[in-house]
């Protein structure tokens, strides 16, 4: 029985799972909580009291659930917030002092990988995986190949979060349109940026993950509550995106949260993960993109479960 723990700039997530006959994975649990740790990080370079808080009684209320399904085994990681913070190591001392898990702060490539892996389960090799968090974007893309006998495939990682942009670029409310223009070329030029540096191999299917992507699926299928199996899978296309992009950018955060499938927690921050996704669509020649629930911490969980082997599943239970 393993549970991961995914410590991100705008959530933290649980998953826990075990394998079972003929290769099975059964999920017993899969939450979600909005605590904002990369609260006003791009501005103060620090993590506050209250957001080390808010994360500590989350990772509090998942450890009891932990305890709960007698999970043998956690695994917990930090990422974008908890790599640039200052304070870094204070936060990491605090969480291991209070709730006793030791959080291991996982590279770039790191997370980029283990969500290449969570994509490749139900959607193939053939993938580039978007994964746009609070703090930072990872592009993942080409077919698995050897190299020093491990697997490896082509990713990018850029500074373009959708908290960071928010709290940098958004301060209006609603935006004004020379805050969505400065938004749109801060994406482009970082996205340019990180391509001079390395080699693209185009992918015949672009998958988004993290609380953007699926809050877009969600507000697309006007879902008034939040269901991961009706998520999973969903394409929009790009004129879908750009819809939403419009419907965001007119309204204030308040109005915002009456649109039926906004996440509570991410009206402030939607309109610039949107924003991301869009210029990346465009920049990459993608019409429609597939939205996936399974980022980072289903990665980490069929690594623990598999030993290393990602060939594909058959079957997730839940």
């Amino acid at each position: 029985m393993y549970a991961i723990i995914d410590i991100g700039t705008n959530s933290t997530l649980l998953l826990i799972g075990k394998k079972e006959t003929y290769g099975k994975v059964r999920i017993l649990a899969d939450e979600v909580r909005i605590n904002r740790i990369g609260e006003h990080l791009s501005i103060d370079d620090s993590i506050s009291p209250s957001a080390i808080k808010k994360t500590i009684d989350v990772l509090k209320e998942y450890r009891d659930i932990c305890e709960k399904h007698n999970a043998t085994k956690v695994v917990a990681v930090g990422t974008a917030a908890l790599r640039t913070a200052k304070n870094s190591d204070e936060v990491l001392h605090e969480i291991l002092k209070q709730v006793g898990l030791d959080v291991e702060v996982i590279t770039p490539d790191k997370e980029a990988w283990y969500t290449f892996i969570a994509a490749m389960q139900s959607f193939g090799k053939d993938i580039m995986v978007c994964d746009i968090g609070g703090g930072s974007t990872e592009l993942t893309w080409g077919i698995l190949k050897k190299t020093d006998n491990k697997d490896s495939c082509q990713f990018i990682s850029t500074n373009l979060g959708s908290v960071s942009l928010t709290e940098k670029i958004l301060k209006s409310d609603p935006v004004t349109k020379e805050e969505l223009q400065d938004l749109c070329s801060t994406i482009d030029g970082q996205i340019q940026k990180a391509l001079a540096l390395c080699t693209y191999k185009h992918a015949s299917t672009l998958v988004a993950t993290s609380g953007t992507a699926t809050t877009i699926a969600a507000i697309y299928k006007k879902l008034p509550k939040y269901d991961p199996q009706k998520i999973h899978g969903t394409k929009v296309t790009m004129l879908d995106i750009q819809v939403i992009i419009n419907n965001l950018k007119e309204r204030t955060i308040a109005e915002r949260r009456k649109i039926i499938g906004m996440q509570k927690g991410r009206e402030d921050i939607s309109l610039a993960g949107v924003v991301i996704l869009g210029r990346i669509m465009r920049r990459f020649g993608y019409n429609s993109v597939t939205i996936s629930d399974h980022g980072l911490r289903w990665g980490i969980l069929y690594e623990q479960l598999l030993k290393g082997d990602v060939t594909p599943l058959n079957n997730i239970l839940k």
